[in-house]
């Protein structure tokens, strides 16, 4: 893909990583296909071999991984309710048992 269709994929994409609210997302909120996010980071990675553009770049590709499916997004937003609620201490004393 040509490096401005890239430089709009990944712009879109960061913007959704800015206004996200957990630490995970749902898929269908990401601004294109995963597969097209994660082909433009790669390919934008390439050709930025270092400085902090290409940390950004890194992030964003392992901060992907953290958008899901709807039902595992329900699955780790009730998890994630559960451990607010009761706290992390409680927490840690319940998968101690």
């Amino acid at each position: 893909m040509d490096a401005d269709r890239r430089r709009d994929i990944i712009s879109a994409y960061g913007q959704v990583l800015e206004n996200r609210r957990l630490i995970v997302g749902r898929e269908k909120d990401l601004p294109f296909p995963k597969d097209l996010i994660r082909q433009a980071l790669a390919e934008e990675l390439l050709e930025n071999q270092e400085g902090t553009l290409r940390n950004a770049l890194e992030v964003g590709f392992l901060e992907l991984e953290s958008f899901l499916p709807d039902q595992e997004f329900e699955l780790m937003k009730a998890f994630y309710e559960i451990v607010r609620s009761y706290g992390h201490e409680h927490l840690k004393r319940v998968l101690e048992i």
